[in-house]
Formats: C-alpha cells, structure tokens, sequence
C-alpha cells in the first residue's frame, strides 16, 4: 500500500508525504476501528489521522490531531493497492 497526501497548511505552500507502514500502524492503534480494510474508501477523518501520523513522525507538523485538522488541507494524491494476483514477495 502507497499513499500520497498533499498538505496545504494555512497561509503555505502545499507539500506532498508519502504514508507508510509506520504510519499506518501508528493510526491503526490509536484511531478506534482503524484497519487497513478502511483504505480501499477512506473517510475524510481517516485521511486527517493519516497525514497527521506521518506529518508528526517526520517531524512536519508538532502539534497533536485537532490542531493539525485546524491548520491543515488534506488532499489524497495517489492511492496503489498492493496486486492480489501478483503478490510481494
């Protein structure tokens, strides 16, 4: 799973970040019903969480989850679904 979010702070120039593993597992536990099966159709809140996860673990944004809905667009870039018929080794 590859995601790409781009991120319009307040009165800034969009940036784009990518989420990865990491970050999706930092939503899953502590986002309440978080799970991977939740991305084929994320909601706009799962999208907030997300780009906040990996906003925050690369050290992007320092505030928790409500400033950054506050203080932030979130726009879903690219979104690719690992194959099922051609799985990763």
């Amino acid at each position: 799973m590859k995601m790409s979010l781009g991120i319009t702070p307040d009165g800034c120039e969009t940036f784009r970040v990518d989420v990865g593993m990491r970050d999706v597992l930092r939503w899953e536990r502590t986002v309440r019903g978080a799970s991977m099966g939740r991305l084929a159709k994320p909601s706009a809140q799962d999208l907030y969480s997300l780009a906040w996860s990996a906003c925050a673990s690369r050290e992007l944004f320092a505030g928790d989850l409500a400033a950054f809905e506050a203080a932030c667009e979130v726009d879903a870039l690219h979104v690719d679904e690992e194959d099922p018929t051609n799985p990763v080794a």
